[in-house]
């Protein structure tokens, strides 16, 4: 595998990693071989596998039933101004039911990122699903894209932060809304109180604050000091540059 393809192989991991939801595409039964798009959350493994929790009445679930080919479109949803402008994956590869075996490792899992999917009465009428990845499209840009194996795809090894990124990303903006003005103010020309920042996006080099005002969305990534190792060194990562920007805004 050339540097180019390992490296779309480790960005598209990462961004699959981090995202929850998805446009599905299946093939119908009626009429025969139309693409039909749905939207999906969905669940990553260690292995790269995807999995899905979905009604024994979904369209989607007799597609697949008849035909077990389908597609993934994961894209970012800070980009929905602009959709082209930012990163998206497809995922092509066919879907499986999980085995009695592994269904309460899967429950688990699937539960603890989306606590809400915890339904008792309705649990009977759904399924969970695994697509095994065969083929991945990677865009991260313009011109930044390729094709990657589904093998190496499932096979690379995500962000340290990049499963929990989601919720840690909500926690922060939720918890420090000063803090993230303040390294605003600390590390660019823009004034917070007009643009309105919050972090979206969070790796173990640093993290990235989108700014809006209006139609205006301009982007700003300040970088760790170090780059975290393992996901309990955040806070004290995080703590560090709060702590910085604070010092580089006291008058001298």
């Amino acid at each position: 595998m050339t540097q180019a393809a390992e490296e779309y192989t480790e960005e598209a991991r990462d961004f699959v990693t981090m995202q929850r939801q998805a446009a599905l595409s299946t093939l119908t039964r009626t009429p025969k071989g139309y693409p039909f798009g749905s939207m999906v959350s969905y669940d990553i493994g260690v292995n790269g596998t995807i999995i899905i929790h979905v009604s024994y009445i979904a369209e989607h679930f007799k597609n697949l039933a008849a035909n077990a080919r389908a597609s993934l479109l994961i894209f970012d949803p800070l980009g929905l101004h602009n959709p082209q402008a930012y990163p998206r994956v497809t995922i092509l590869g066919e879907f499986s039911l999980v085995s009695e075996a592994e269904l309460d490792r899967v429950r688990n899992s699937y539960e603890k990122r989306f606590p809400e999917s915890v339904r008792p009465d309705i649990a009977p009428n759904f399924a969970f699903m695994r697509l095994t990845p065969e083929r991945v499209r990677w865009i991260g840009s313009f011109g930044h894209m390729g094709w990657i194996d589904g093998e190496a795809f499932c096979k690379a090894t995500p962000d340290v932060l990049a499963y929990h990124a989601a919720t840690i990303i909500d926690q922060i903006n939720e918890e420090h809304a000063e803090g993230v003005a303040d390294l605003v103010r600390a590390h660019s020309s823009f004034d917070p109180l007009e643009y309105h920042p919050q972090i979206v996006h969070l790796d173990a080099e640093g993290c990235t604050l989108c700014l809006r005002k209006a139609m205006v969305r301009e982007l700003l990534t300040i970088q760790f000091h170090q780059i975290i190792r393992q996901p309990d060194q955040l806070k004290t990562a995080f703590g560090a540059l709060l702590k910085e920007a604070k010092t580089r805004l006291v008058p001298t």
